[in-house]
């Protein structure tokens, strides 16, 4: 079966999102064109290894840390994959090298870490606009009533401490982006994110008080 049987053809004259640090022709070639998928994966990216985002603080050259390095190595193998689906290059490149690197040890890894720190950085300020773009344009608001089921429904979750709560934000999250002005939702979607959910419900609620 080919691309267009499916009823989604490979036109190269459709827009692709133009993001700093990612190749847009890979990307539209690895994903068939498919921009749902591509910010899907994305996101992906950006939630995943959003503690990458930070800089190391601990002495990760010490022999008394393998298991940190193994996992680092773990962690960056994947993330070498999945950039490169996206057509991140450096950060492909950069995530390959520190998986080669914190095996080995007596090698250093703290300047790649904070290199891969710097580019998911950068590619996470360049990147949330667009996603956020993305999803307004795509998202039907649903009627008021609905609106207020989804509210409610998130707040049950959360009061119960429930992981579904993150498929809840997930599937509605251009609907509380709409809904809670900024501070207010980039609050809320780290906190519901970092599982922090009593935070995140305080944030719902003062929303619905002020309703």
């Amino acid at each position: 079966m080919t691309i267009s049987e499916t009823g989604k053809e490979n036109n190269h004259t459709t827009p692709w999102p133009q993001i700093e640090g990612i190749d847009g022709d890979t990307a539209r070639s690895h994903l068939l064109n498919d921009t749902d998928l591509f910010f899907s994966i994305l996101r992906q990216v950006l939630n995943d290894y959003k503690r990458y985002m930070d800089l190391p603080t601990l002495d990760l050259d010490s022999e008394h840390r393998l298991h940190d390095r193994l996992q680092i190595a773990r962690d960056m193998h994947k993330l070498s994959s999945i950039a490169g689906t996206i057509g991140a290059t450096r950060i492909q490149q950069t995530a390959a090298q520190i998986e080669i690197s914190v095996r080995q040890l007596g090698t250093e890894i703290i300047p790649l870490l904070q290199d891969i720190s710097y580019s998911l950085t950068r590619l996470d300020t360049d990147a949330r606009k667009i996603i956020t773009e993305n999803e307004r344009s795509s998202y039907s608001l649903p009627s008021q009533t609905d609106v207020s089921c989804v509210i409610q429904q998130m707040m049950q979750l959360l009061k119960s401490s429930d992981l579904a709560a993150l498929d809840h934000l997930e599937q509605h999250r251009a609907l509380f982006q709409r809904q809670l002005p900024n501070p207010n939702y980039s609050a809320f979607e780290q906190a519901v994110t970092e599982l922090a959910f009593d935070k995140a419900c305080k944030i719902l609620n003062n929303y619905i008080g002020e309703k």
